[in-house]
Parts: structure tokens; sequence; C-alpha cells
């Protein structure tokens, strides 16, 4: 997908959870990240994995990301579809798509997968 100026404003957020008790910082998705969290490794994750065991304020606070990324590639969509790009706004609203069902717990299977497949 071709990238846009105004990339993410979303940072990398310091996650405490059942991975990582001690916190590690992920980064939300976005039109680079694509429909994934990642940790700054680049591993991919579904947010109910990043859900599982968190704190009651690093919750909060990973859903609101994941609601302000979920807008983020919504507008990426728009721009592209102003601009032409047929193909880069469907890929945008699929990945929003993706993340709205995670808000159901859905995706976590194909995170695991893709984290698999980049392992030797």
């Amino acid at each position: 997908m071709q990238q846009s100026a105004d990339t993410s404003v979303l940072r990398t957020i310091k996650a405490r959870n059942s991975l990582w008790p001690n916190g590690a910082g992920v980064l939300p998705p976005d039109e680079t990240n694509g429909a994934f969290w990642r940790d700054t490794r680049g591993e991919p994750y579904a947010l109910p994995e990043l859900l599982l065991g968190a704190d009651e304020q690093s919750e909060a606070v990973l859903r609101a990301c994941h609601v302000i990324a979920i807008g983020g590639l919504l507008a990426v969509s728009l721009r592209a579809d102003q601009d032409g790009r047929r193909r880069d706004a469907r890929m945008a609203r699929h990945w929003a798509r993706r993340l709205i069902g995670e808000l159901d717990g859905w995706w976590v299977e194909q995170a695991r997968e893709a984290r698999e497949k980049k392992r030797p």
C-alpha cells in the first residue's frame, strides 16, 4: 500500500499483560503494520492476545488505541479512494473490518499463524 505523508500518529504503547508482565512496547495497526499489533521485533499480535492478563489501565489504553487505529485505516481508505487507488482503499477497509472483528475476539489464530510462518 502506498504510504502517505501523515503516517500513524500513534506511537509505541507499553503493554503489560500475561505475555509481558513487566511491560513491552507494541505498535498499533496502521497502514504500515497492516491489521496486526506488532512488538518491537515486528512479531504480529491480535488485540485479544494483548488483553490476556492485562491490567485495567493497559486494557483501556490498548482498546482506545485499537479504535483510533480503525479510524485511521478508514481515513487511509477514504484518501486512497479520492486518489483513485481503489486497491489500497479496499485493503485499508479490509484491515479495518478485521480490527473490528478483534473487538469480538476474532482473528487470534491468524496472528499466531503469521508469527509461526516467520520462524525457521
